[in-house]
């Protein structure tokens, strides 16, 4: 089942695999085969859009797996058949920069989908740069072929209305 993106064009498969929560961060190389193994038979049976973001640091875990799912079937297993999200928390680094970094560690040339993560630091601060720039680089993603669509999670009211203000691209989310 699929659910129109926002205006973006693009449709979003209801369902999708998170690694994170339990995944989060996942360092031991037991636990990064098994979370790599369990994106695999996700992939197997059927789930098409997986969500990660450069929080959960597992990128490098979904590399394994897509590496060896689009192996063992190079003419079914496409990038074009799935639906890959993506989040950045660390803007006050540069929103492309982080983007960039994910995308090599997952092994990607693109999300179909990345938010910003919340509208603040993982320890609940503010960011360092004002919503409407964070949002200002999340667009130059779509323009650089980073991104197919962005979005944003965890955001109130005021937060979606200072992005909304300026905006050229709206959320998609």
């Amino acid at each position: 089942c699929m659910f129109p993106l926002g205006k973006s064009g693009l449709s979003i498969p209801a369902l999708g695999f998170g690694i994170g929560t339990s995944w989060y961060q996942t360092k031991t190389l037991t636990k990064g085969r098994l979370l790599s193994t369990c994106i695999r038979q996700a992939l197997d049976v059927g789930f098409t859009h997986i969500d990660e973001a450069e929080m959960y640091e597992n990128a490098k875990w979904l590399n394994t797996a897509l590496s060896k799912w689009y192996a063992d079937d190079r003419e079914h297993h496409t990038r074009e058949k799935l639906f890959i999200t993506g989040k950045v928390m660390k803007v006050d680094k540069g929103v492309e920069k982080v983007c960039r970094n994910s995308l090599k560690k997952s092994g990607l040339e693109y999300y179909d989908l990345f938010l910003i993560h919340a509208p603040f630091k993982k320890n609940a601060m503010p960011f360092k740069t004002p919503l409407s720039e964070v949002w200002a680089q999340m667009e130059d993603l779509v323009r650089k072929g980073l991104a197919k669509s962005i979005g944003v999670s965890n955001f109130r009211i005021q937060d979606m209305e200072e992005v909304l203000e300026n905006c050229s691209i709206r959320p998609s989310c």
